[in-house]
Order: C-alpha cells, then sequence, then structure tokens
C-alpha cells in the first residue's frame, strides 16, 4: 500500500509520547479537572476493520499463533466529575442494545410471518405486529447511541504515532484545550496540518 497523505483542519498536536503532559483542564469543556481517565493507544501500524479479523484479537490466539503481546501506550488525562469515563457502562449498553436488537428481529420475522398468514386468509392483522415492527425501528435506531464515540472520545483523539512510535498525534476539538495543550507541552509540542501514512 503506498503512503497518502492526511490533512487535519484545525491543526494536530505532534508531541513526543514518553514526556506528553496534559493539562489540569477538562478536554470537552475546559473546566477545573477533577479526576483522570486512561486512553489507551496502540502504536502498531497494522489496522483491522473490525478486530476479530486480526489474527492475535485473542490472548488464547496469540499464545496459539506465538505472537507477542501488542505494545500499548497509557495516557492519563485530567478530566472533570462530568465526563469521568470508565468503560463499565458502555459494556452493559452495548451488551443490553445486542440483545434487545436480537430479540427484536426474532419478534419481528414471528410478526412477519403472521402478517402473511393474515394477508393470505384474508383475516384481521393483529395490533401486535405493528407493535413489533416498532420495537424494532426502536432498537434499530439506539444501535449510534449504544455504539457512538463519547464526548471525550469526540473532543480528545490519539490519531496515531509516528513511523518509530517516539512521537504521538493527538486531535482535539476544544480550542481553548489545545492552546492550553500547547502551553504544558510548549518544549516539545508541534501543530501539525497533515500526516504521511503508510
Amino acid at each position: 500500500m503506498s503512503p497518502y497523505k492526511e490533512e487535519f483542519d484545525p491543526p494536530i498536536v505532534k508531541v513526543p509520547a514518553e514526556r506528553v503532559s496534559f493539562p489540569d483542564i477538562c478536554p470537552v469543556c475546559t473546566s477545573e479537572a477533577t479526576d483522570r481517565v486512561r486512553v489507551v493507544a496502540y502504536p502498531d501500524k497494522k489496522g483491522y476493520l473490525r478486530p476479530g479479523w486480526n489474527p492475535g484479537h485473542t490472548p488464547s490466539a496469540r499464545r496459539r499463533l506465538g505472537l507477542p503481546t501488542p505494545e500499548t501506550r497509557t495516557f492519563l488525562v485530567p478530566v472533570c466529575e462530568a465526563h469521568y469515563y470508565t468503560g463499565d457502562a458502555d459494556w452493559r449498553l452495548k451488551t443490553i442494545c445486542v440483545l434487545a436488537n436480537g430479540i427484536s428481529f426474532s419478534l419481528l420475522l414471528f410478526a412477519w410471518l403472521n402478517f402473511a398468514n393474515a394477508l393470505t386468509n384474508g383475516s384481521a392483522i393483529q395490533f401486535w405486529i405493528l407493535g413489533a415492527g416498532l420495537f424494532f425501528t426502536a432498537t434499530i435506531l439506539a444501535i449510534p447511541f449504544a455504539f457512538g464515540m463519547n464526548k471525550l472520545q469526540k473532543s480528545l483523539r490519539i490519531v496515531g504515532f509516528d513511523s518509530a512510535a517516539q512521537n504521538v498525534w493527538i486531535q482535539m476539538k476544544n480550542d481553548e484545550y489545545r492552546e492550553g495543550f500547547v502551553k504544558e507541552n510548549a518544549m516539545n509540542a508541534e501543530l501539525v496540518s497533515w500526516v504521511k501514512r503508510a
């Protein structure tokens, strides 16, 4: 795959991964930070559309194939109490959404068969069939809410690492936070408007 140029507007910040320091304000609302959230990044070059396609996605597969544990970089990002995020609630919401989608699809299939039977026999269509369709629609509309990014992930994103994984590229939506971040890392930070990816 040939390298391509990716442009950013507003520019992203390039800073050494070992010396990165985040300001003591929340990246979402710029209020005073009261807690810290772990942001984990993987500096490896290879990306997969689905984690399951990665042959070394699970620890058991890595052991079986003799693959090393992927290198990770963890950054502690100060956040306010309103935007503190652990991820536990997300997994519960995602699990409930997947279960509700499975149940609603099964119910919709049964409703469709009853609807076809009612049309074939010339009998009245039952109201629960409409309810099954509405329930299925509601569960489908809940997918982006359950699997979408939270406010912290939208406002602060690790774009990637340079080829030697020495520098990290961080995209920040909030201009005030970006200015504070550059001041905090004045000796090492650099604003970058484009990166070349392999």
